[in-house]
């Protein structure tokens, strides 16, 4: 039988927290058919091996080398048989039947072709789970921290949905690629995630091309489950970079006026991180700041490998 929904998770070395996830993806769905696809890229930590011997039934796929969590959806969707594909995090927790609420919620609304749930932080507030596009205002306020200084704005925090609690439907820009279901056949039409994208900023673009083609992304708080964010990231300063110069190439490919001044701008950004943790932490006597400063710089000084989006990026794919 064909499944409904084909869920793929991507693992790199969490193992554990790989396994709780599927614990509670064979706990918590039970109306809707479904597979699961394990990619993991590269881990050596014991994964492939603990899943096949607990959950003979998940389709394993153990890469040689780090493709990337682009590559690796690409690559397990080309085995998928669902006519939806579920992306999820090896570091969720599915809770209260959250991919069956899901999946009904995509049969009421099949025209959106992408759907996303609210995802939770570990103290159970809720977490960012989808966001709008890129923009130049967008990317000013970013960079001077007007976002985080004003998150319940609606001009200030105008990516972040500012002012809305996530406790109602809502059409969306952009779902959270930790919990985010794809109708099978945009996803073909798309050729997946671009490859170009490493990790972060490849739903993003996802989205937004699949948006030009006539979907409209839906979230519903009705489908939840827990994230524990960065449990799989790597150093700083490395994930730092991956991020901005993926919000670089946003930028280059979807936002068609201001370009150049909103790449510009995006690339002060770890300047004035390293200026205001700096000057706060020498006032302050706080070394965290302090370390946190000396991190941002390190970014800033090494702008010409992400300033200008992955065309330039230097990190090993």
């Amino acid at each position: 039988m064909t499944p409904t929904v084909s869920i793929i998770v991507v693992n790199y070395r969490t193992p554990e927290m790989t396994l709780d996830c599927l614990r509670s993806i064979v706990r918590e769905t039970k109306d809707t058919d479904y597979e699961i696809l394990l990619v993991d890229n590269a881990s050596n930590d014991g994964v492939i091996e603990s899943v096949r011997s607990e959950m003979p039934n998940v389709r394993c796929f153990p890469l040689e080398t780090n493709i990337g969590f682009a590559r690796a959806n690409n690559f397990a969707a080309e085995y998928a048989t669902g006519r939806f594909l579920l992306l999820l995090n090896p570091d969720t927790l599915v809770i209260d039947r959250a991919i069956d609420r899901l999946v009904a919620f995509a049969g009421e609304h099949p025209e959106a072709k992408i759907w996303g749930g609210l995802s939770l932080r570990a103290d159970g507030t809720p977490d960012t789970s989808c966001w709008g596009r890129v923009s130049l205002w967008g990317a000013i306020c970013r960079t001077f921290c007007f976002d985080s200084a004003f998150q319940n704005s609606r001009i200030f925090n105008a990516e972040g949905y500012g002012g809305w609690d996530r406790r109602s439907i809502r059409e969306v820009d952009i779902v959270c690629g930790c919990f985010m279901l794809i109708d099978r056949a945009t996803w073909d039409r798309l050729h997946g995630f671009d490859r170009i994208f490493f990790m972060y900023g490849e739903e993003s673009d996802f989205c937004l091309r699949a948006a030009s083609i006539g979907a409209r992304p839906l979230f519903t708080p009705d489908a939840r489950i827990y994230h524990f964010a960065g449990a799989s990231h790597q150093v700083e300063t490395e994930k730092i970079i991956r991020g901005l110069s993926a919000r670089a190439e946003l930028i280059r490919r979807h936002l068609p006026v201001g370009t150049r001044l909103g790449l510009l701008i995006n690339s002060w950004l770890p300047l004035v991180r390293a200026i205001g943790y700096g000057v706060g932490g020498r006032l302050l006597g706080n070394t965290n700041w302090l370390a946190r400063a000396k991190t941002w710089w390190c970014v800033w000084q090494r702008r010409s490998a992400w300033q200008t989006g992955f065309s330039t990026l230097c990190l090993k794919r």
